[in-house]
């Protein structure tokens, strides 16, 4: 009898899949990549990359600009929820991670991540304390410029450490 547990991808597998989207992302051509690769470690093809040479390559394509992870903290049934994905535009908007709003589910409900919430007022109320704080991060960014504060007319005289 076959084992149910599915077979996870190796380090290596998941290594060269992340340096092929890397690549993609950036927009790079097949000339353009297999440079790239010469360039860092003597290979045309990142099938020939040993462990080390795989980790310059993908050091190399984030110095570039090709994303770490882009979906990194988003709940796996994003997708699914609008409610979910509204959460998600608030926490753009606001320049915030996933991790911010499981805390503040965390903090309402007891819930250790949003993405784990089922009652839609639950997902209402993580909505609106993220509404909440993007308001005050826009009433913060339009006050105007805080005023120097003037001294005092009679300071208080120093006090050193002396005893009584």
């Amino acid at each position: 009898m076959k084992s149910s547990k599915p077979i996870q991808p190796t380090k290596r597998v998941r290594e060269l899949a992340a340096i092929h989207v890397g690549a993609k992302k950036l927009g790079m051509d097949r000339g353009t990549y297999e440079a790239m690769l010469m360039r860092l470690c003597g290979v045309r093809s990142s099938a020939d990359l040993s462990q080390g040479g795989r980790a310059k390559v993908l050091d190399e394509l984030r110095r570039l600009g090709a994303p770490k992870n882009p979906n990194e903290g988003r709940p796996a049934n994003f997708d699914a929820q609008p409610m979910l994905q509204k959460i998600g535009a608030l926490l753009a908007e606001i320049q915030a991670p996933w991790s911010y709003a499981d805390g503040i589910a965390k903090r309402m409900y007891g819930v250790v991540f949003v993405a784990w919430l089922r009652k839609p007022e639950q997902l209402r109320g993580v909505i609106a304390a993220l509404d909440a704080r993007k308001r005050k991060l826009s009433d913060i960014d339009a006050l105007p410029a805080a005023r120097p504060r003037r001294a005092r007319r009679n300071p208080q005289p120093e006090r050193t450490g002396g005893t009584r």
